[in-house]
């Protein structure tokens, strides 16, 4: 298994910035963290103007814990698909990890982003990304400068 760094995305920001949206969700049932080393495509995507408010839909499926295949859809095990359909067609792949512990919060890693996706069905190129998201031993950090470190 590879070991790979990730790092805290600070998610209360989303809340505190759109509390309408938010309203009656508790926004510390989730830790989101994004790959330390595809954070640039990972952010790229969900920060592009036309994909800010389909990210605020889908953070606001994961606060409820629930899924819905036009925008958060389970794909593999605890691999998830954030979907951001359009022009590109985008996707943050993410893998799942829930608290086993009473009172432990469910832990959502960005881990990998795949651009122009173009088939209906999960092609062998999908799959392979899938199956090695799987395969990755996270690590997550709270600050960046600890990320950094990771070896």
């Amino acid at each position: 298994m590879k070991s790979r760094a990730a790092l805290r995305h600070k998610l209360n920001k989303i809340v505190v910035q759109n509390p309408l949206d938010f309203r009656g969700i508790d926004p510390n049932c989730v830790e989101l963290y994004i790959d330390y080393a595809n954070a640039y495509e990972i952010i790229s995507i969900f920060r592009e103007e036309k994909n800010r408010a389909k990210f605020k839909i889908i953070i606001r499926y994961i606060l409820r814990g629930e899924y819905n295949d036009d925008f958060y859809k389970k794909e593999d095990g605890a691999v998830t698909a954030m979907r951001f359909s359009g022009n590109p067609n985008s996707r943050i792949y993410c893998i799942e990890i829930q608290g086993t512990e009473p009172g432990t919060r469910k832990i959502i890693i960005m881990s990998k982003s795949y651009r122009h996706k173009n088939v209906q069905k999960n092609d062998n190129k999908i799959k392979a990304l899938i199956k090695s998201i799987k395969e990755i031993n996270y690590k997550c950090y709270e600050r960046e400068e600890d990320a950094k470190k990771h070896k």
